[in-house]
């Protein structure tokens, strides 16, 4: 008996070995690790900026070059064609950058750090000529930039994986408010810190003296707060001048601080995204599912999941909007986004997100709410799946105290962005897109505006 019992529980193993449900099971779940799809280099892309200049261990050096050309098609009075482009050279130094995290000394931590930017283009401003009342490029997203060399950071920085610091002479305060989806668009009003209307802020490329901090307190949590100086010269009416060269401290100076919340939806930093290769044509990427064959990973070019809460606070004298020989003391902000990941029937990974702030100072605060918000999907041409489709919709909102340049009252300024970024090389990529401008200048007497352009960023 025992061995007929035997007999059958070898005729049953065999037969689920050869049932269909085994042929078509998941070999996503194998403990083989998947291949991992990477972008494609370029000619020059063998090798860092860095290393083809033969730098030590303990220097690092990169190169960024952004162009950013565009023109109306309808609204103005006039058909205008405007480009900016930047070109910056990142230097860093640390005796850390060739050990392991592991085997780092406290001094191995640090690192000093500078950014150099050349600008040509504006002025003229497009943004001006045509009408509208903040700037469709994002190279344009602080007020008085033109063209020249910008010094856009000079300052010290400790990292590891609990506490990052900085010190600085010049520093800017777009990494500790910024969207982690800010970076995908070219409208100034979406690609920069919040839409922050209020003088002598410090967003880049103008900079000021300041200190930072992050602290992990958990996988998810991290705490930022940081302080910079509000000056004239280092950021406000006069930055243009300056560029950045100006080191000086004054008694008329301000003070900003600016404190965040970050919650990241993953416990560890998000993985490449699972897809399917069609079994019939290499060359086509499908989306993974339960049953593929041939399953293989891709890396990840979407920004992460994360929620963010926090405020600023200001301490100047700052100029009211209908009387700029009077001034307040005070200027105070709110802020919250969230970027959350979602399903799609097209691509392999999208992400939902959008952003608000509120200013409590309408006298100085010439937009003080403002909310925006957009969707991103990778890989949605099944031959392309490192490409990306953007969308992405603001609405700036003015104080009752502010004037056009006509001096005419204010309501509302709409935006609109739709673009596809194709990702030539892992550095190298085009980004094509219309930019429509709903109510421009925010006086309800303008056309809307379509505006057409393309953003070309290479980073080595």
């Amino acid at each position: 008996m025992g061995a007929q019992v035997a007999q059958l529980h070898r005729l049953l193993a065999c037969g689920l070995a050869l049932s269909p449900a085994a042929v078509l099971a998941d070999p996503s779940h194998s403990t083989k690790p998947l291949k991992l799809m990477e972008s494609p280099r370029g000619v020059l892309e063998a090798a860092h900026f860095g290393d083809m200049l033969g730098l030590p261990d303990w220097m690092a050096m990169s190169l960024s070059l952004v162009s950013q050309p565009m023109g109306n098609l309808t609204g103005s009075k006039q058909r205008t064609f405007s480009s900016i482009d930047m070109q910056a050279i990142d230097l860093s130094l640390s005796r850390g950058f060739s050990k392991d995290v592991a085997d780092m000394a406290e001094f191995d931590r640090w690192s000093g750090r500078a950014s150099i930017a050349s600008y040509l283009g504006p002025p003229p401003y497009f943004s001006t000529e045509i009408g509208a009342a903040f700037p469709l490029q994002s190279l344009v997203d602080s007020p008085g930039i033109n063209e020249g060399f910008w010094l856009q950071g000079l300052w010290l920085q400790r990292d590891s994986p609990e506490l990052s610091l900085k010190f600085g002479n010049n520093l800017s305060l777009d990494p500790l408010v910024a969207s982690p989806a800010y970076n995908l668009y070219v409208n100034s009003t979406i690609n920069s810190t919040l839409n922050l209307s209020l003088p002598g802020y410090p967003i880049a490329p103008s900079t000021s003296m300041g200190a930072s901090a992050s602290w992990r307190a958990s996988d998810r949590l991290t705490l930022n707060y940081g302080a910079f100086q509000l000056s004239n010269q280092r950021a406000g009416n006069q930055v243009g001048l300056w560029k950045g060269w100006r080191f000086n401290v004054d008694q008329s100076d301000g003070l900003l601080q600016a404190f965040s919340l970050k919650w990241a939806l993953n416990a560890k930093p998000q993985g490449p995204l699972l897809i399917c290769m069609s079994p019939d044509d290499r060359g086509v990427v499908m989306q993974h599912e339960t049953g593929c064959t041939t399953p293989m990973r891709l890396q990840n070019k979407l920004p992460e999941p994360v929620l963010q809460i926090g405020a600023m606070t200001g301490s100047w004298r700052f100029p009211q909007l209908n009387n700029p020989k009077r001034w307040e003391n005070r200027a105070n902000s709110l802020f919250t986004s969230a970027t959350l990941p979602v399903p799609f029937a097209l691509g392999h990974g999208s992400r939902l997100w959008g952003t608000a702030a509120l200013g409590t100072e309408p006298a100085i605060n010439q937009v003080p709410f403002f909310i925006e918000g957009g969707w991103i999907t990778q890989g949605v041409e099944p031959r392309r799946p490192f490409d990306a489709v953007v969308f992405g919709a603001a609405r700036r909102s003015f104080s009752p105290y502010a004037r056009s340049s006509s001096g005419q009252r204010q309501s509302y300024e709409g935006m609109l962005e739709l673009g596809y970024i194709l990702q030539l090389s892992q550095k190298l990529a085009l980004q094509p897109g219309v930019q429509v401008i709903v109510n421009p200048e925010g006086t309800g007497k303008n056309e809307t505006l379509v505006v057409p352009g393309m953003q070309v960023s290479f980073n080595w």
